[in-house]
């Protein structure tokens, strides 16, 4: 960082990302990089480094090591496949879901077809896993019976009206 403050070479800040990804500091050193191509290119008339494929590559990587980092989030629902919404209206998958999430406090809610939504809060700590199971209520209201009698053909009656005759499954 000295080096750079008395010599504003694009290099520096190449060798000072590459510092701050043995810090695990992944955002801060894509930062670096891409202020390193874009130094690079301002220095040369707009062409890239002759590393610049390689730098290219070393901020998608680092980007996926930075969302990694984050924490763990999981949210489960029963049945299986509702949409998780945050707050923001984004949608971050169907259930079951894993990904990763910056600290914080979230509303989030679980939308699935023919079912009652689920609004919840979400509080991701600084670190560790985060594991939610909602249970979905269904919209439809349905029941099923089953009647046997040891009499075949026995009248079976729902509040006073025959409604069907033994054995019966409904």
């Amino acid at each position: 960082e000295k080096a750079f403050v008395l010599d504003d070479n694009p290099r520096w800040l190449y060798n000072m990302a590459r510092c701050k990804e043995k810090q695990a500091d992944y955002r801060a050193a894509v930062r670096l990089i891409e202020r390193y191509l874009d130094g690079y290119r301002q220095r040369n008339q707009g062409q890239d480094p002759s590393d610049a494929e390689d730098a290219k590559r070393l901020i998608t990587d680092l980007k996926r090591r930075a969302f990694e980092a984050l924490p763990e989030v999981e949210v489960k629902s029963v049945p299986t496949g509702a949409q998780v919404l945050l707050g923001d209206g984004s949608t971050i998958g169907s259930t079951p879901v894993n990904t990763h999430m910056e600290p914080g406090r979230y509303k989030i809610t679980l939308k699935l077809p023919n079912h009652t939504d689920v609004e919840a809060e979400m509080a991701v700590p600084q670190t560790g896993k985060v594991s939610l199971v909602f249970g979905l209520k269904s919209k439809q209201k349905q029941a099923a019976i089953a009647v046997w009698s040891n009499i075949r053909g026995a009248q079976v009656a729902i509040d006073g009206k025959v409604v069907a005759v033994t054995p019966f499954q409904g």
